[in-house]
């Protein structure tokens, strides 16, 4: 009975106790971090939402113009003080809305005004015309009902002054030119680095400054929508061919603004400054869409068109239809685009160099050094990029060095021969034909010496014969991979290596410099494609050519591939360039076993498609049989790429003697 009683107390604690625990999860409600929010115009703040996993639904409510939402996040949003004034931002956590009220005081910083603005003038000479007519103020065809219109505040002390000038007018629809005015002042927090200089640009000599618009739209129709906030005639000719209308469909406080003419917007002979000072802080969201339907061909001056202009999309396709036939000057066109984030610019087919006369600063502080690519049409324009490079101040800036450093040509890629990626254009997949696996035949090395003693080897104990010929693969000097399978007369030997034994894969071999070693080619037309199972087939080699003329895409098995490579001491890197595609494989044990075993140094670049993202088994890519002396780098293109190495098994890296960097090219 006493057992009984006891059992039943402790059955009513355990149940009152429950019941006390779970009572404040029920009771929790979502709050925000603060109620209200008191900034000053230039600075940000975190806005948080408690208590709550579920995901919360931010918008600007009222005063638009006067804050910024941006970074947001699942339970935050970063709020920014644009202007003066008053707002209310909502969350909303399903049917549950909390409302944060924020208050902006304090003016822009007194203006100092430059004493000299420059001046761009239009290829044709220019006439004196009004910059901006009165049609270009913005007229609202929807306006806001719960928000009155509000103009910008311009403090006194801000002249406005005006970059581009207008010339004659062309006798066809197009875009209106961008004047450019702008105002500028002093401010510690903003501005560009290393100067507190801070210039804010109209678009079009509007209400509306550029840095409230967070994407520009082309769009091939001038139709303006019942939901636009508001619309401009842009049309050069004021008829209304070419209007311009902006939204903000996300509440957020940026607008959307497009521009539209009936079959395609036709940009103005004088495009300088374009697309200039647009900033999208949205994630993968492009500051520039549409840029198919903008007709360029009738533009001659690009100047500064992207300048300070930014997304978090990391990469810039100008397209094929980007017509610079007749562009004479695309002077600091590209500056500062992306304030060193971009990783890749494409130019496109019809980006044409031929005309251009000044080019002064194009690409001043854009990219990082070694981090940006810049894709061009063929070779002969690659050729003009090189020979204008440091004029164009290519990796010229405060991201990277003041001087200019021949090694950045490496990053001007001809697209004809380098895809998008950095993968070669294949000429002939799909195919069926292939070249065989290595069946890695070999030879014991002695385990013990003439005197009975065991013998230790640094590298594998085996030597391996080339595709189970007679020919030992140390005996091969230079291997090459060619895209072409017809065998030159001069030859020594060949082989056929197709898996098929048609005759697509061939090998052959030479000793041109008669000292016993042999030239090795293997050659199938267009490139060589590999076999899924890739074992040992760079085995015992020293130096490889051509390694862009062979397709691994389809490869699944790359364990021991590079075995003993560059171990004779004669070379002190391995670069599998960029076209080394490893999204397919599943083992890659001891892929680099002993590389570069008897070198003091050795460098291995692993290029942009390698990948460890198929991989079903962790890897020890590098390791050594004894203690080693040597020191060497991994080069990489990814951080995934670098922390797969260094972090995936508690720390241990998968490179012994090796440190993994992030790619600084050396090759």
């Amino acid at each position: 009975m006493r057992t009984k009683n006891i059992a039943m107390i402790l059955t009513m604690a355990l149940t009152a106790g429950l019941c006390q625990t779970a009572a404040p999860s029920q009771a929790a409600t979502p709050k925000l971090s603060a109620k209200k929010l008191t900034m000053k115009v230039g600075k940000t703040a975190a806005l948080k939402v408690k208590k709550t996993s579920k995901k919360a639904k931010w918008s600007i409510v009222s005063g638009k113009k006067n804050i910024r939402l941006t970074a947001k996040k699942k339970t935050s949003v970063k709020v920014k003080a644009v202007k003066v004034g008053k707002a209310k931002i909502s969350c909303k956590i399903g049917k549950k809305k909390l409302v944060c009220k924020v208050t902006v005081y304090g003016p822009i910083p007194p203006c100092v005004v430059l004493t000299q603005s420059p001046i761009v003038t239009a290829s044709a000479a220019p006439t004196q015309s009004t910059a901006v007519t009165a049609s270009a103020t913005p007229t609202a065809t929807v306006a806001p009902t719960s928000t009155p219109t509000q103009t910008p505040i311009v403090t006194p002390n801000y002249e406005i002054k005006t970059i581009n000038t207008p010339g004659p007018v062309a006798d066809y629809d197009c875009l209106q030119v961008e004047p450019a005015g702008y105002k500028s002042y002093f401010n510690g927090d903003e501005g560009v680095i290393g100067a507190p200089w801070c210039k804010e640009i109209k678009f079009f000599g509007t209400d509306i400054w550029r840095n409230e618009i967070e994407q520009i739209i082309i769009s091939d129709s001038n139709k303006v929508p019942k939901e636009a906030l508001g619309q401009f005639d842009l049309s050069e000719k004021q008829n209304g061919s070419v209007m311009a209308w902006y939204t903000d469909k996300d509440n957020d406080g940026k607008y959307e603004m497009t521009i539209g003419q009936n079959g395609g917007v036709v940009a103005n002979v004088n495009s300088s400054y374009l697309f200039s000072s647009i900033k999208n802080e949205e994630e993968n969201e492009p500051f520039l869409v549409g840029i198919e339907n903008l007709d360029t061909s009738h533009v001659e001056s690009m100047r500064a068109m992207f300048y300070f202009s930014k997304d978090g999309t990391k990469e810039f396709d100008l397209g094929d239809q980007f017509d610079t036939s007749n562009v004479k000057d695309i002077s600091n066109m590209f500056i500062e685009m992306g304030e060193g984030t971009l990783k890749k610019i494409r130019l496109g087919a019809k980006f044409d160099v031929s005309k251009v006369e000044k080019q002064s600063g194009a690409f001043e502080y854009t990219g990082k050094p070694y981090e940006l690519y810049c894709y061009v049409k063929d070779d002969a324009t690659r050729q003009w990029f090189i020979e204008h490079a440091e004029d164009m101040c290519w990796y010229i800036g405060f991201y990277t060095s003041w001087d200019y450093k021949p090694g950045y040509n490496d990053y001007i890629v001809n697209e004809q021969s380098m895809g998008l990626a950095g993968m070669p254009i294949r000429t002939h997949e799909p195919t069926d034909n292939r070249i065989m696996a290595e069946p890695a035949k070999y030879t014991e090395l002695p385990s013990k010496d003439e005197n009975g003693y065991p013998i230790s080897y640094v590298t594998d104990a085996k030597r391996y014969y080339f595709f189970g010929t007679e020919i030992k693969r140390d005996d091969i000097e230079e291997l090459t991979i060619e895209t072409s399978c017809k065998v030159p007369e001069e030859v020594l030997g060949q082989f056929d290596l197709s898996e098929k034994q048609n005759g697509s894969v061939m090998a052959w071999y030479t000793d041109k410099d008669k000292d016993g070693l042999y030239e090795m080619t293997i050659g199938q037309e267009g490139g060589v494609v590999a076999n899924p199972n890739c074992c040992y087939l760079f085995c015992d080699l020293s130096q490889i050519n051509g390694m862009g003329n062979l397709y691994t895409s389809g490869v699944t098995d790359m364990s021991y591939m590079f075995l003993d490579y560059g171990a004779n001491g004669k070379n002190n890197a391995l670069d599998l360039e960029d076209n080394f595609d490893t999204s397919n494989v599943k083992r890659m044990d001891g892929m680099f076993a002993h590389l570069g075993a008897y070198s003091e140094y050795y460098s291995l670049r692993l290029g942009k498609a390698f990948t460890f993202k198929g991989l079903e088994k962790v890897p020890l890519l590098i390791y050594y049989n004894t203690p080693m002396d040597l020191r060497g780098t991994v080069y990489v293109s990814s951080d995934e790429v670098r922390d797969y190495i260094t972090k995936t098994i508690e720390g241990q890296s998968l490179v012994m003697y090796y440190e993994v960097v992030q790619e600084v090219r050396m090759f």
